[in-house]
């Protein structure tokens, strides 16, 4: 079984439990997959384009009238608190969902709520010491297979590419890596993630510093 495999078993069944949902919204069990996506309000919301989030968008989506790519960033990948529809680049990469996903892969399923990690994560295993565009891109292949319908991986779903977008990702990383907006972003990633520091003790828990405390406790 390869890594990605391994990791889209595990995170197509707990993802559900990282979702923040309204208290209007209707009860989302973790099976079967096929009610997520679009099919439901919570999923929804994350899956579809930061910037159509109207329902008129979702209503020419069911008719066929239009498509999402690789290129539309999911809300997802935002911060609501920060996005700006009218600056794509505001809030971007740092949404909830992804940092929960991040945390699942890199340091175990239980960090993706306690932000606690032992060793032999997978980050320690790998010898990471700091956070990457790619490890970002990852994730975030990983948290939109989870909230689709899509009850097997496969490149495509639907019009959407899965490689097309790692690679936008990537790129929107490595393209300009010494853009201040990357430069600013990465470093928000590992002031927010000082676990990598700490990979040599036996256990660390980052839930008290800074940055985790405010967004999470």
């Amino acid at each position: 079984m390869s890594a990605r495999q391994y990791h889209t078993g595990h995170i197509r069944n707990e993802i559900i439990d990282w979702i923040n949902f309204d208290d209007d919204d209707p009860y989302l069990a973790k099976t079967p997959k096929s009610l997520r996506g679009i099919n439901h309000p919570a999923t929804r919301r994350l899956i579809l384009p930061q910037r159509y989030v109207d329902c008129m968008f979702l209503a020419k989506l069911e008719n066929g009238k239009v498509r999402i790519e690789a290129t539309d960033w999911p809300a997802f990948l935002y911060d609501p608190a920060k996005a700006d529809l009218d600056d794509v680049e505001q809030g971007l990469f740092t949404g909830d969902l992804l940092l929960h996903v991040f945390f699942a892969i890199f340091f175990g399923k239980s960090s993706a709520l306690t932000g606690k990690f032992r060793k032999n994560s997978v980050a320690d295993r790998n010898g990471m010491r700091k956070v990457t565009g790619r490890n970002i891109a990852y994730a975030a292949v990983q948290a939109r297979f989870g909230i689709s319908i899509a009850e097997k991986w496969d490149a495509l779903d639907g019009h959407f590419n899965y490689a097309d977008f790692y690679t936008e990702i990537v790129d929107f990383f490595e393209d300009y890596p010494d853009d201040k907006s990357v430069v600013d972003l990465l470093e928000w990633w590992n002031e927010y993630v000082p676990c990598f520091f700490y990979l040599i003790t036996n256990s660390f828990d980052y839930s008290q510093t800074g940055l985790w405390a405010q967004k999470w406790m």
